[in-house]
């Protein structure tokens, strides 16, 4: 089994037009956050929401807290249409025999949507 994004949302923007037109000054140096919805590979239009830290390798010193857990991925630039394949190629290079073991790989790089909820 594969995961598979199925929407990616900028937390700083209403709506994804508004962050592609406000480009980043510094797109070699920059990093935001962004709310994606993944689930299996499976032709269904229906997954999880994670909190995913998208950062550029320059911008990683600066966003990475001196103490505690650090979850990102890291992209060339922080560019929408790069931003956009990052995160896809991230995503469908994760493989597991369950959903369940897909969502932990996932919480790896990103913070899922029931992090702190214990679900059986």
């Amino acid at each position: 089994m594969r995961a598979e994004l199925k929407r990616l949302q900028s937390n700083d923007h209403l709506r994804w037009d508004d962050f592609l037109a406000s480009p980043s000054a510094e797109p070699w140096d920059s990093s935001g956050w962004f709310s994606v919805e993944i689930g299996p590979d499976d032709g269904i239009d229906a997954g999880e929401t994670f909190q995913v830290l998208v950062t550029t390798p320059a911008a990683v010193s600066r966003v990475k807290p001196a103490r505690g857990e650090f979850r990102c991925v890291v992209a060339p630039t922080f560019e929408p249409e790069t931003i956009l394949t990052t995160l896809r190629e991230h995503v469908a290079a994760i493989s597991a025999d369950s959903w369940a073991d897909l969502r932990e790989r996932l919480r790896e790089s990103m913070w899922w949507e029931r992090e702190h909820i214990n679900v059986a």
